[in-house]
């Protein structure tokens, strides 16, 4: 039987550290027990470029505190036996057979922490860096906009009032009464499409995103593919780090990989 979607409190048993995928990138495994199953959850610890996942590692760290970040000490697994942590779970539909479904562990935290936490602002920038990158431009900015709305003494006024022309609404010019024209009138209102809806994708993965790239791209090094990579999680998916996407995120990369061009 399958867990609800949501968090739970689990107790890791075992960790292994392997080499995983076609580029043996370093992963470590943890097994926990939670409601009464044995489930396994997989962290990065190598990223595509070959550099260590300083995220991920101080995730680790919090969640182990008898870690000291040493990797002797995370293979021998002492660390981490026994300690209780958040885990949230997501069952995902198999992709060759529809009516099988799988509990993944997406993500590990400390107790307490995998749940809604208190929201926390960044930390501020220094005043100094903001006026000297920025206040020059927030200055012209603030003059452009503000010059539009000043109030200015024109043609037909003197001292601020308004002077008779003679040849205003109700004057008269040889005997004719004039009168004011009506005013012209509005034209229907400008309607704004609806946005365009988003196109659905097949939810996909890191690992199958980063193969096929590499497959699209035979001829290239390790390093221009990762190059490649990096680009593409940025135009893609802006402003989010690629240890947050989930299946639908790996889906919109999957279907940029797959365009000819």
């Amino acid at each position: 039987m399958l867990l609800e979607n949501g968090i739970y409190r689990a107790v890791v048993k075992d960790i292994s550290l392997y080499l995983r995928g076609e580029y043996e990138r370093l992963t470590a495994a943890f097994k926990v027990e939670c409601e009464g199953k044995e489930l396994v959850h997989r962290e990065w610890i190598e990223l595509n470029d070959g550099t260590i996942s300083d995220k991920t590692i101080k995730r680790l760290r919090m969640c182990f505190p008898k870690w000291d970040g040493n990797i002797e000490t995370l293979e021998q697994g002492f660390c981490v036996q026994d300690v209780e942590v958040d885990i949230t779970v997501e069952n995902e539909q198999d992709k060759q057979d529809p009516a099988k479904w799988w509990t993944r562990v997406r993500f590990i935290n400390p107790p307490g922490e995998g749940a809604a936490s208190p929201a926390s602002m960044p930390e501020k920038e220094n005043r100094g860096t903001l006026v000297s990158k920025y206040g020059s431009r927030f200055r012209a900015l603030a003059h452009s906009t503000g010059s539009g709305q000043a109030h200015s003494t024109g043609s037909g006024q003197a001292g601020g009032k308004p002077v008779d022309s003679g040849q205003g609404a109700g004057s008269t010019e040889r005997g004719v009464k004039r009168t004011a024209g009506p005013s012209p009138q509005a034209g229907p209102p400008v309607k704004t499409p609806p946005p365009s809806p988003e196109i659905p994708v097949e939810p996909s993965t890191l690992e199958e995103c980063w193969e096929a790239l590499c497959k699209k791209y035979p001829d290239e090094s390790r390093e221009q593919v990762g190059e490649r990579w990096f680009e593409m999680l940025a135009r893609v998916v802006p402003g989010k780090d690629q240890a947050d996407f989930g299946p639908q995120d790996w889906g919109r990369v999957m279907a940029d990989v797959a365009l000819p061009f």
